[in-house]
């Protein structure tokens, strides 16, 4: 049986009490998702859509939560909501895209561009590949005091053009991530998280030429404009935590999940982006101080 799973990733662990409710529908046709499958990511709570596509999810943490959408045969969709108390009440309808298709990448590169095209965009990568052209420098990492919610972990980073050449990075959005985080705590335990919010979440899923910010040599940008969300500090027990972030891009193998054959120009601007992987150079000391932890 088809189903459909709909993740609500919260992240903020806090009070619960909350109530989240809404239907699930086909965008085109407007008929309800009927025995699909709801949960919240990390619980056992959880339910299913009614006859009507009709759900209701109770006792869901207080705090801002990633409301993601999956059903076989549906584009998946992503959304947030914030739990603002424990008597709210929040009413999230979700409406999916019928039809996923897959593109080969490699196959429509060829398809669009010529071999002498593609050869001299892999010359300019071979170019800077020799160079140490990208540099990654922390600029700040703190605790947000005014987030009553989350006292969420923040980052500002810069980016900064180290090669003689233009190069061309890509904005960040929540199914295309370009950075991650590494956070080692004082008996050099070490996590991995790749969970960063911006600004942009949820906007798109395939890159066109607007998502390439352009650094010419020695040219600086803070990246993204927005601050980067690590994770929540609650959750973190007292201490020192060692914070390195990380901008990685390489070449997709497929377009996955998309409505719409991929244009010629997005698919440029995928061929035109720094490729490899840059952690920061530096790293930021942070201390945590949680009365409770």
């Amino acid at each position: 049986m088809i189903r459909l799973f709909v993740v609500l990733a919260f992240l903020v662990q806090n009070s619960f009490g909350s109530v989240v409710r809404g239907r699930v529908v086909d965008a085109e046709t407007h008929e309800p998702i009927v025995g699909g499958s709801l949960f919240i990511a990390g619980t056992k709570i959880g339910t299913n859509t009614d006859r009507s596509g009709s759900y209701v999810i109770r006792e869901v943490p207080v705090g801002r939560m990633i409301l993601v959408a999956t059903y076989v045969g549906y584009l998946t969709s992503s959304d947030t909501a914030t739990v603002g108390s424990e008597a709210d009440t929040l009413t999230v309808n979700i409406a999916l895209h019928p039809g996923i298709w897959a593109y080969d990448f490699k196959q429509l590169s060829h398809e669009y561009f010529s071999h002498n095209e593609l050869s001299r965009l892999d010359s300019y990568h071979d170019s800077l590949a020799l160079q140490n052209c990208l540099k990654v420098w922390i600029d700040s990492v703190y605790c947000k005091k005014e987030d009553p919610y989350g006292g969420e972990m923040v980052a500002r980073v810069t980016m900064r053009n180290l090669a003689g050449l233009r190069i061309n990075l890509l904005k960040h959005y929540d199914c295309m991530l370009r950075f991650s985080a590494v956070i080692t705590d004082s008996k050099g335990d070490t996590s991995r998280i790749h969970e960063f919010f911006v600004d942009e979440l949820f906007e798109k899923c395939v890159y066109d030429s607007s998502d390439i910010i352009s650094l010419e040599p020695g040219e600086s940008y803070q990246y993204p404009p927005s601050l980067l969300c690590l994770q929540s500090c609650r959750i973190l027990r007292s201490g020192t935590y060692t914070v390195r972030v990380v901008y990685e891009y390489h070449l997709p193998q497929m377009f996955t999940g998309v409505h719409k054959k991929p244009r010629k120009e997005q698919v440029l601007t995928y061929l035109k982006a720094l490729r490899g992987t840059f952690p920061s150079e530096n790293v930021w000391h942070l201390e945590v101080k949680n009365a409770d932890r």
